[in-house]
């Protein structure tokens, strides 16, 4: 026979412990009375869907020679090119993927702060 003890746990380590597990529990009411408000998660944005799902479908349509060339500047590809462990001609070097990742960082960021800066006045 099992005996299971429960230990009391302050809802506050067991809302932090969901967290970090990636859950999530209700909010408890605060000491003022109200209960603190979480938005609900936003669908992935367009251009994002775009970049990732639809433009590397519709390359695989053009061409093989300028599909090949053009799929090497994805994000997945780059990613991957970093860690390569044998050198491939057909796809890019270590660093360049890296520098490919860095300044599709770069642009996401930028427009970012463009649209909060427009939106957000």
């Amino acid at each position: 026979m099992t005996t299971t003890i429960r230990a009391k746990v302050p809802m506050d380590s067991m809302r932090k412990t969901a967290l970090v597990a990636g859950a999530s529990l209700p909010s408890a009411p605060s000491a003022s009375g109200s209960a603190p408000s979480s938005a609900a998660p936003q669908a992935p944005s367009p251009p994002f869907v775009g970049l990732l799902l639809v433009i590397p479908l519709v390359t695989s349509f053009l061409p093989s020679s300028w599909s090949e060339q053009a799929a090497k500047y994805f994000p997945a590809e780059a990613g991957t090119a970093i860690f390569r462990v044998a050198p491939d001609a057909t796809s890019l070097s270590p660093w360049v993927g890296f520098t490919v990742l860095v300044a599709y960082a770069a642009v996401a960021l930028a427009l970012g702060a463009l649209l909060l800066a427009r939106r957000d006045a």
